[in-house]
């Protein structure tokens, strides 16, 4: 008593649920945050620095994307453990495209990443591209 599906219909509904991902996906990509450098325009260590009051010692900030652990633990909030999980993390992922994707590392909470995320950034795709990460 088994019912099948006719060769027309299952291509219909494979034609059904590739349109449903490529949605998905396409919905998904464009919510991801896209850094954008514009010329003219001050870049973001740029804007901190103006920022910063006169006389006052700009700490320069850290590219998660490059630190090493030793350097990781140097950040407030950070200790040996969870810059050992950033690291694997980034071993096993590729670069972090943005700052709130260290949420993704067991151990860092939105709260953690408050304290961290004025002393860090990720460094530019081209720039991980020639360090071998994509």
């Amino acid at each position: 008593m088994g019912v099948g599906l006719t060769c027309p219909e299952k291509g219909i509904i494979v034609l059904f649920l590739a349109s449903a991902l490529l949605g998905l996906g396409t919905s998904l990509w464009s919510g991801r945050k896209k850094p954008t450098i514009e010329s003219g325009q001050p870049s973001s260590r740029e804007a901190v620095a103006a920022q910063a009051e006169p006389g006052s010692e700009l700490r320069e900030s850290l590219d998660v994307n490059a630190a090493t652990e030793s350097e990781l633990v140097a950040l407030r909030g950070v200790g040996p453990v969870l810059a050992k999980r950033i690291v694997e993390y980034r071993g096993e992922n590729g670069p972090f495209i943005c700052v709130e994707e260290l949420l993704n590392v067991k151990g860092i909470g939105p709260r953690t990443l408050a304290e961290i995320e004025q002393g860090i950034f990720c460094g530019p795709r081209q720039a991980n591209q020639e360090r071998g990460f994509e």
